[in-house]
């Protein structure tokens, strides 16, 4: 599956402009990170995860299902019974309407994650182009060093120059290359920067980046301020925050009303059994004793006579133990009669919870109160923070741009320009053209156009953080299978 998560540039399609200050090679950066960096996976299976919740909050309970077995009862067997508990009307519905909110907070928190990574990988791709810049800087400057060297070689050896002259620029060469030296030995660490903000991980050293235009020129900050508190991902995700805790004051009132449980419960009775029918046991004995049954005949008549109600014959006289086993004689034959346990129990019970404890209920209430407008105020602190933030790059961005200007346009032509006078007299001996001031407007002239690298790398940083507050990344899709 694929997923696209993109943020348009608002700010360029208002003001009519395309940045083109980012190239392809930049532009295929941007996509890498936004495909495979790992902390935009791990924010995009949260909010995956905070999906799986809604179901979850909005589904019933699991019934519970209860059996007893007895072990000892003369009319039940068993017991089962199984029941389902109710939520107060409208609870499930306000607990989707939270998971939903957090849900969609984890959504534009994954905005927010994409912005940050897009940003970090455009800051680590232009101080890695700064890096490039110094290099071919110097590596232009040791060139006019060289000339200047050769030439006052060349009037040494004619006697127009002392050798001092030539100490000087020699010193100046030494200084040169330690500083080359140390700017190369920096490459490693920022094509690792740039690697990692990319989600490679560690690689081999990455090719000097291409040459890119100066950002755009943004709108005025106090409308960079105004839209940012409808397109910053991260003030969108605390509107959702607000809602959730919002929702939660709804569920604690919730909590005053019970829930319903409804039952069901099946009881098994002991199946019918046969068991010997009722003899009145002791008015026989008597009975055989005082009319003297000596058989097993006139015992049975006797016990038949007395339990019909007639009366006895044959009155004899026997011991009680002959008693005793006349009587079981005279039942030996006697059938079984069969009991009915009766019919099984069906019953259905209905029961409620009863919130009686409203002090508990009230702190509740206001608990998930403050909490809400804990959320509120947290959302306002953080408007007012990106609000300064923005007003500030804004300013960096503009300020950047014009030293760029007057570096471009003013003080690189004049430096070079007065370098190129100061060497031209002094290679053509002229009396009044002195070393010092052409190792000076050498000197000068690095100075400005490692300024000039310098301001446009602040540009772009500057423009980087505006992107990632307001999320202005050319549309760059966020896959996840």
């Amino acid at each position: 599956m694929i997923i696209v998560f993109a943020i348009a540039s608002m700010l360029a399609a208002a003001e009519g402009e395309v940045d083109t200050s980012r190239n392809d090679e930049l532009q295929r950066y941007l996509i890498n990170a936004a495909d495979s960096h790992p902390r935009l996976r791990a924010q995009y299976e949260a909010w995956l995860a905070a999906l799986e919740r809604v179901p979850q909050a909005t589904s019933l309970e699991d019934p519970m299902f209860t059996y007893t077995q007895f072990v000892q009862s003369d009319v039940n067997q068993f017991r089962a019974r199984v029941t389902q508990k109710f939520l107060w009307f409208g609870t499930r519905k306000t607990r989707g309407v939270r998971a939903k909110a957090h849900a969609e907070e984890e959504l534009h928190a994954m905005y927010t994650a994409r912005n940050r990574v897009l940003a970090d990988v455009t800051v680590a791709y232009y101080e890695y182009a700064y890096l490039g810049e110094q290099v071919r800087i110097t590596e232009s400057q040791a060139e006019i060093l060289t000339y200047t060297e050769e030439t006052a070689t060349v009037k040494l050896a004619l006697g127009l120059a002392s050798e001092v002259d030539l100490l000087r620029v020699q010193t100046e060469q030494i200084q040169l290359q330690d500083r080359y030296e140390t700017l190369l030995a920096a490459r490693p660490a920022a094509s690792s920067r740039l690697a990692l903000a990319v989600g490679y991980g560690p690689a081999e050293v990455l090719p000097w980046p291409l040459v890119t235009d100066l950002p755009i020129d943004p709108p005025p900050a106090p409308v960079l301020a105004a839209r940012l508190r409808t397109i910053n991902p991260e003030l969108i995700a605390m509107d959702h925050t607000v809602v959730a805790a919002t929702s939660r004051i709804a569920l604690a009132k919730k909590k005053g009303y019970p829930d319903i449980t409804v039952g069901i419960e099946y009881g098994g009775i002991s199946k019918p059994r046969k068991v010997r029918p009722e003899r009145p046991f002791p008015a026989a004995l008597n009975a055989a004793q005082k009319y003297g049954a000596t058989n097993r005949r006139n015992a049975r008549t006797a016990l038949t006579q007395l339990a019909t109600g007639q009366p006895l014959s044959s009155p004899m006289r026997v011991p009680g133990s002959r008693i005793i086993d006349t009587y079981t004689l005279a039942n030996a034959r006697e059938p079984f009669v069969t009991s009915d346990g009766g019919d099984d129990n069906i019953g259905i019970s209905l029961g409620l919870n009863l919130p009686i404890w409203r002090g508990r209920i009230r702190a509740g209430v206001a608990e998930a109160r403050h909490l809400a407008t804990e959320a509120e105020h947290r959302q306002t602190a953080r408007a007012l923070e990106l609000e300064n933030q923005v007003r500030l790059l804004h300013f960096n961005l503009v300020d950047a741009k014009r030293r760029y200007q007057t570096v471009e346009d003013r003080l690189v032509p004049q430096a070079q320009s007065i370098y190129e006078s100061l060497q031209s007299a002094y290679a053509s001996g002229d009396a009044g053209a002195d070393f010092l001031d052409v190792l000076d407007s050498i000197q000068t002239l690095l100075d400005f156009e490692l300024e000039r690298a310098r301001a446009f790398r602040d540009a772009h940083l500057a423009a980087a953080d505006v992107d990632r507050i307001l999320g202005q990344f050319p549309e760059i899709p966020v896959i996840g299978d």
